[in-house]
């Protein structure tokens, strides 16, 4: 909502308010009205940035600071007002910039200090936000001069000024229901940040069960991954339903703010993978096919053996680990001494259920089984004919048929489908892959 003057004129925009207070952010016209006559001009609105981040000081925390008071009585107080600045005779300055942060392994961060009071831009003294930004947004791609009193010390440095729009991502890859892209530079100044790695706007699918949104990947499978081609390429070398391992760092969390590794699973066929891109004068959003390590392979059969014959001859089905254990004298034996029960063992297996889409089956969703972005269910099979690999389950182990199962049977782990779901009773029959 516009912000009137006595007069009756617009001076502001109120962008920002804090509910139950007085206290509300206002958006000067200036840049807006310069970005207005440059749309209707047809031109580009250029954005400069220094990265770092400044914030407004009044006059006696400054001195307090190590300002000079001469410095500021004749250049700042006594000075005449500056053609489209913010202050006027009638409304003087109250305090002056200070450098509150700078993105990390930027020059801003090399050059300047938290706490630094901006003094001059490009030698005339700068105690205005719309005067900093002016002079910025005309000068991408070149040097200013700032002078800047750290400590009580007047500290001359030269930096060159990058454009602001270049850290707004323009691309992201849309991976199972997950979105990721380039750390743009409102997280990187937000959460003292680099703006290297691969934010994760939406974990989606394959991430979802390990890494949470807002997390930055830097690792997968021990690739570097410093920007979105990097991580493209790291992915498009894992197959299909294989595991790998991801390193990320979540910049908001205390506990997370470290980097943690994680282990996640290739599932390239939940959901079209497609990586997005902007490109022409009218800035389309264009989307290429991305496949990791493959389209996803179609189910095959299983190669011949190359072992001697006698292995060959040893059964070969999706969960034959009870005849596996009949042919070992030891386990023969513990079944010999547990009976029925040893047997029942040999029949038991784990079955983990994961899917980002629940359907509304009556499902109690709970901290036991959300898990960061996914909907995990982890339960008990009984292998009911190994030859054909079907397992029985229940209904709150595999709620629905939409989703990621494992059967694990040992120390092998196998993908599973839903064969059957008994519409009355909590029964559920799966089919090992």
């Amino acid at each position: 909502s516009p912000v009137l003057n006595r007069a009756g004129q617009a001076v502001a925009l109120n962008a920002a308010a804090k509910e139950g207070t007085m206290h509300a952010f206002y958006l000067p016209l200036h840049r807006i009205s310069r970005a207005l006559r440059a749309v209707q001009a047809g031109e580009a609105v250029s954005r400069g940035t220094l990265c770092a981040a400044f914030q407004y000081t009044s006059f006696p925390e400054v001195v307090r600071l190590g300002v000079d008071k001469k410095f500021l009585q004749h250049s700042v107080l006594d000075m005449p007002a500056s053609p489209g600045g913010t202050f006027s005779l009638s409304t003087p300055p109250g305090g002056m910039l200070q450098v509150r942060s700078c993105i990390p392994g930027t020059p801003a961060a090399e050059a300047l200090q938290p706490g630094d009071v901006l003094l001059e831009l490009n030698g005339a003294p700068c105690v205005d936000f719309v005067l900093w930004d002016t002079v910025l947004d005309a000068s991408v791609g070149e040097a200013v001069r700032l002078s800047v009193c750290r400590q009580g010390r007047r500290v001359d440095v030269e930096l060159v000024v990058e454009d602001l729009h270049a850290s707004v991502p323009h691309s992201f890859l849309e991976l199972a229901f997950g979105i990721f892209h380039d750390v743009p530079y409102q997280s990187a100044m937000r959460h003292h940040i680099p703006l290297r790695g691969v934010y994760v706007a939406q974990a989606g699918f394959v991430f979802g069960e390990t890494v949470r949104s807002d997390a930055v990947i830097t690792e997968v499978n021990g690739t570097p991954c410093h920007d979105l081609r990097a991580f493209e390429e790291a992915l498009r070398q894992i197959p299909h339903k294989e595991y790998f391992v991801v390193r990320w760092t979540l910049p908001k969390s205390e506990g997370e703010r470290g980097h943690v590794e994680s282990a996640t699973k290739m599932l390239s066929h939940w959901g079209k993978s497609r990586f997005w891109s902007r490109a022409g004068a009218a800035h389309p959003w264009v989307p290429r096919d991305f496949c990791s390590g493959g389209s996803p392979p179609a189910e095959a059969d299983e190669a011949p053996s190359t072992r001697g014959s006698e292995e060959a001859a040893e059964p070969t089905t999706p969960l034959a680990r009870g005849e596996h254990a009949e042919a070992t004298p030891k386990k023969k034996a513990r079944r010999s001494v547990g009976g029925a029960r040893a047997a029942l063992a040999m029949r038991m297996c784990d079955v983990r259920f994961r899917t980002d889409q629940t359907l509304d089956m009556g499902i109690a969703l709970t901290a036991d089984n959300v898990e960061i972005d996914n909907f995990v269910c982890r339960g008990t099979g009984i292998v009911l004919d190994p030859d054909l690999g079907l397992v029985l389950t229940d209904r709150t182990t595999v709620p629905q048929s939409l989703g990621d199962i494992e059967v694990t049977l040992g120390d092998a782990v196998r993908g599973a489908s839903v064969l059957f779901t008994h519409p009355l009773h909590s029964l559920v029959v799966l089919r090992v892959d």
